[in-house]
């Protein structure tokens, strides 16, 4: 919850300043890029993207993941993600009967990123949703940044919110999950690729052969967290799965990159060559002229 010397953070002119400014921190977070000492620069919207479509069309398993709570008899289904002025939007709203709960995504830690944000998120949500407050939870995927606290403090203001890192998770955990199973490739393991070949094991079981792609894709994205693109190449190959690597997110990232540093060799080859086509013309001229 928000408080500003008990009074609600919707009323508080730094908390709606915060407001102002986050549809330019929200832009700047998305177009971001992160490294991994094992794998490829990959924009962190890459991850996020493929998280969201992991997690489509099952607000029930990831509220009772994030809740621990088993919400059988309750009315569960995702909210509106885009809020009220400036056009912002958040990843995930559930809403729980009368409950809002609001979940963030985030590759690494960052808490000056996403703590702000949260904030202004919370004032939104709550005007929204009649005064209710949210529950705020944060789902970070890399330890690479460090850890969420759970707790922002700025002068008297005040927020708290719940962080889900999912390393802290035991992939066996995950995997038992018949909805959530692919998040099991950043879960707590000493076995990671033999995880990653469990997933796309349990992917290639689905009866729609689309969603049993688009799951592996999605996994092998996550995976590219920790594991390295050739490895996780090796490790679809032994699958059935006949997915084309090409369509994978980093693949085409590297495709990219690829494309645009030949592109960038080929201009400053030309740029030589032509200089040093006019040095000879020069030198050429010179001895006509001698």
């Amino acid at each position: 919850m928000v408080e500003v010397d008990g009074l609600v953070a919707g009323l508080n002119g730094r908390t709606l300043a915060l407001a102002r400014t986050l549809p330019r921190a929200f832009r700047r977070a998305r177009n971001a890029k992160v490294s991994h000492p094992s794998t490829t620069i990959l924009p962190v919207g890459i991850y996020d993207n493929s998280l969201r479509d992991l997690i489509a069309g099952h607000p029930r398993a990831l509220a009772e993941f994030l809740l621990g709570e088993n919400l059988a008899g309750d009315s569960v289904r995702y909210g509106p993600t885009e809020l009220a002025g400036e056009t912002i939007r958040t990843d995930t709203i559930i809403e729980i009967g009368s409950r809002c709960l609001h979940v963030e995504f985030q590759l690494r830690a960052a808490p000056a990123d996403i703590e702000p944000r949260l904030v202004a998120y919370w004032t939104r949500l709550s005007a929204n949703y009649g005064g209710v407050a949210p529950e705020q939870h944060v789902v970070v995927l890399d330890p690479g940044g460090g850890r969420l606290s759970g707790a922002y403090r700025s002068g008297r203001l005040s927020l708290e919110y719940a962080a889900h890192h999912l390393w802290d998770y035991s992939a066996d955990e995950l995997l038992a999950s018949p909805v959530l199973f692919p998040l099991a490739v950043l879960g707590r393991t000493a076995r990671r690729d033999q995880v990653i070949e469990l997933v796309l094991a349990r992917s290639r079981e689905q009866e729609d052969f689309s969603m049993a792609e688009r799951i592996s894709r999605n996994a092998l994205t996550l995976a590219n967290i920790y594991v390295s693109r050739p490895i996780l190449e090796t490790l679809l190959r032994r699958t059935s799965m006949p997915i084309d690597l090409r369509e994978l997110p980093m693949i085409r990232e590297a495709m990219d990159e690829g494309r645009k540093e030949g592109r960038e060799r080929g201009l400053v080859e030309g740029r030589e060559q032509g200089r040093e086509q006019g040095r000879e013309q020069g030198r050429e001229q010179g001895r006509e002229q001698g």
